[in-house]
């Protein structure tokens, strides 16, 4: 099914892509005259494709061959016919106006529609007698005879009242009066400049004054660039600019006197005015601004000596020309280093290879600071232990209480998988980190923006800054290839990798609880322990993010708050079992009160049975009295003992001594 559709797409584009050709060539050939090969070409187009509009603009719908043929054909001739005309050419214009009739006896000659014209001769005619009156109009209003200029115009639109009497075009004017003012106003313009900047300022303000009388709303300025309506100002900010260049000039030939009076001059005109007419720089000062105008005639001759290597001499013909100005010498002799760079940068690399690395990367350092848009890199790369050497001058000229911090920003930007077995060398991939999540109770932010703003510096380069739109702040390693041939930072991965993993394990803890608030994810027990070892033992080299501090801090104010916790309900459970063991007290002590009393009157009662003389009682019975006795005595001394305990307790009890 799909493949017996896709012919018959296919052939309908092809057809419709005919049918499109056809029109398009009918159109050309109408135009160029040849109505009967337009005609055909046109039926073809409609037998190809029958919902065809003739008319490939659009703006009118056609579907006639002959009719549209026609129409193309006269139009093309009618204008062809009015450009003939406007130029002069009348014979060439009738003709052309008659060969449209010839098509179409109907049309009208005016292309505008504005009027109904039918005769080619009058029209043709017509048209070159407006048109001279408007470029006699035009010469009139220029040599400032506006009254003569205005009644030629008015011929001009009484001849053809849909003339633009601009005969440039570039805007349309049907105002005689308003034109022929406008043209005198911007002669005077012209004149005025051209006083003004010959230094005839009178002259020129004179002409200016003339120019707004004959149009208020007229720019002084002919160029455009700025808004100008007061004739003094314009005409002596003119002759100011004329100075600047005459001073521009004679400054960089070197007559730096006559070049200073010229800037004088300007500036009397002009005080705002700036110097430089480049309006690269602000400059007010003529002596300062000759002289480093002058000063660069000399360039060739610097950058030869600075390129050569001669960086003495080419500094030193710079400060001839400056004369003690110290701050284009200063600005001068940067330039002269930045040219001198690249030979710097070959003498470098020769010492590198001949296996003078730490010569040769002081060398490139030099270099660097001369021109900052080295590539320092592809330099260093180029001899063994450059980049090494490199990565340790930059380290060795930090601060000492900065270097600590170095260390830690290094060891972050790179994430350690495992140590090889064969080169001794720590495998590990690149990383990146955040500025703003380094921060902890050892290193502060302030101090962490400085030194890695050293370690990113333009003479250095270790690593680099990106700065987002968020504001925060990314890190990562400015060349990858250095972290392999540094040997410095290899020592440091060897040395802190068990550090580093358990500093890693924290941070994902404390991330993962950050991300996830919850005291379930909070560090206890063993945990909590081996952090706490952590801090007391790895702390001072700062290496945990400051988050992980907070994670280590909340897991032990959890611990804590537990502590506190346990502590309130021992001390409940305490009181409750302070309570009952009173409470048993003083149930024994009731009890054993209530218990002595009747075990007296027992004893008591036994007693008085084995004593009693009338009773006459067995030696069984007597025995069994007696044992009654014996454990009821037992069972008084355990009761006194209670109560004695009790009040022993109480502290209520009384020794007498005997």
């Amino acid at each position: 099914m799909k493949d017996s559709f896709k012919p018959t797409v296919q052939m309908a584009i092809a057809i419709l892509a005919a049918a499109t050709k056809q029109q398009n060539q009918g159109i050309k050939l109408a135009k160029s005259g040849n109505v009967e090969e337009a005609i055909s070409a046109f039926r073809k187009a409609l037998k190809l494709n029958p919902n065809i509009n003739l008319d490939s603009t659009g703006k009118t719908e056609e579907k006639d061959p002959q009719s549209f043929a026609k129409k193309l054909a006269v139009s093309t001739k009618i204008y062809r016919g009015t450009e003939l005309a406007k130029s002069g050419n009348v014979e060439a214009a009738i003709s052309a106006f008659k060969k449209a009739l010839e098509l179409n006896l109907n049309t009208n000659l005016d292309s505008t529609g504005k009027t109904q014209e039918i005769d080619p001769e009058s029209f043709a005619k017509k048209l070159v007698v407006s048109t001279k009156k408007i470029d006699e109009g035009t010469k009139l209003a220029k040599s400032g005879n506006v009254e003569a200029a205005i009644s030629a115009f008015k011929k001009a639109l009484e001849l053809d009242p849909n003339i633009n009497l601009d005969s440039t075009g570039k805007t349309e004017e049907k105002d005689p009066q308003s034109f022929a003012r406008k043209l005198s106003a911007s002669t005077k313009i012209d004149r005025g400049t051209e006083l003004a900047k010959s230094g005839n300022v009178k002259a020129a303000i004179s002409a200016f004054k003339k120019a707004l009388a004959l149009d208020p709303n007229i720019n002084l300025d002919s160029t455009g660039k700025t808004e100008e309506k007061d004739p003094q100002f314009f005409a002596k900010k003119l002759a100011a600019s004329t100075k600047i260049d005459r001073g521009t000039k004679l400054a960089k030939s070197g007559n730096v006197e006559a070049a200073i009076s010229a800037f004088k001059k300007a500036l009397e005109l002009n005080s705002n005015i700036n110097l430089d007419i480049t309006e690269k720089t602000q400059e007010k000062d003529p002596q300062s601004f000759a002289i480093k105008l002058a000063a660069s005639t000399k360039i060739n001759e610097v950058v030869m000596l600075a390129i050569s290597g001669d960086l003495e001499a080419a500094i030193s013909a710079v400060k001839k020309v400056l004369k003690g100005e110290k701050k284009a010498e200063a600005e001068a002799e940067s330039l002269v280093k930045t040219l001198a760079a690249p030979r710097k940068i070959k003498e470098g690399i020769k010492l590198g290879k001949s296996g003078k690395s730490e010569e040769a990367v002081a060398i490139l350092r030099e270099a660097l600071q001369w021109n900052s848009g080295i590539n320092i890199y592809k330099h260093l790369s180029q001899f063994n232990g450059g980049l090494n050497q490199w990565a340790d001058q930059v380290y060795n000229s930090l601060e000492e209480k900065e270097k600590p911090v170095a260390l830690r920003i290094f060891l972050e930007l790179v994430e350690i998988e495992n140590e090889t077995t064969n080169s001794g060398k720590v495998n590990y991939k690149p990383s990146r980190a955040f500025l703003e999540d380094l921060p902890n109770p050892e290193q502060s932010l302030e101090f962490l923006q400085q030194v890695t703003g050293k370690l990113a510096d333009k003479k250095n380069r270790l690593i680099s800054i990106h700065n987002l739109s968020s504001g925060n702040t990314i890190l990562s390693i400015a060349y990858e290839p250095l972290l392999d041939d540094w040997i410095t930072l290899q020592k440091w991965l060897k040395d802190y990798q068990a550090v580093i993993e358990v500093t890693r394990e924290i941070e994902m803890a404390a991330q993962n609880w950050k991300n996830y608030p919850s005291y379930s994810l909070l560090l206890l027990e063993k945990k909590l322990v081996e952090a706490e070892n952590y801090l007391k033992e790895y702390g001072h080299l700062g290496l945990l993010k400051g988050f992980g501090y907070e994670f280590i801090e909340a897991s032990k104010e959890l611990k804590q708050k537990q502590i506190e916790e346990e502590r309130s309900r021992l001390e409940i459970v305490n009181k409750q079992l302070e309570k009952l063991n009173q409470l048993k007290d003083e149930f024994l002590s009731n009890t054993s009160h209530e218990l002595r009393t009747p075990l007296n009157a027992i004893i008591n009662l036994a007693e008085s049975m084995i004593d009693s003389p009338t009773d006459r009682l067995s030696e069984s019975q007597k025995s069994n009295l007696s044992l009654i006795i014996y454990s009821g005595s037992r069972l008084t001394y355990l009761i006194n003992d209670i109560l004695d305990f009790s009040k022993l307790r109480n502290k209520d009890i009384q020794l007498q001594q005997k």
